[in-house]
């Protein structure tokens, strides 16, 4: 056999086997909040390294469809690696928690949470309902 042909293939295994394993040992063990988005964080960047390997044996083999899959993973991995960086600041934190309810009570008042359409874009608010 040639390795131009077996190449491709053990690489795009060994990635899905990375990606397959990884949720599973991840939520295997118990961890305090700060170091779990560590650890996530690492992951996404390692998909991304392997996803960036995929698609550069998918342009040296000419495969494009390896190489388009490869890449586009890559990114999204990477820009989920940064998202995962951003989310270690507490204000972000809070206001994410904030906006997982549909309702909250704040001196005897009760906000209810709408979602408001501007400009093509979506936003959401809270308006207090007496």
């Amino acid at each position: 056999m040639n390795l131009k042909q077996i190449a491709p293939s053990l690489v795009a295994f060994c990635a899905v086997a990375v990606f397959a394993t990884a949720p599973m040992i991840a939520n295997a063990q118990s961890r305090d909040n700060s170091r779990h988005r560590t650890e996530q964080r690492n992951q996404w960047k390692d998909r991304a390294i392997a996803g960036g390997v995929i698609g550069a044996v998918g342009l040296l083999t000419h495969n494009n469809n390896l190489a388009v899959a490869g890449i586009g993973g890559g990114l999204y991995s990477a820009y989920r690696a940064d998202q995962d960086g951003r989310s270690h600041d507490d204000n972000l934190q809070a206001r994410a928690e904030l906006y997982r309810h549909s309702s909250f009570q704040h001196q005897g008042h009760t906000y209810v949470r709408q979602t408001v359409w501007k400009g093509g874009k979506q936003y959401h608010k809270f308006n207090r309902q007496d």
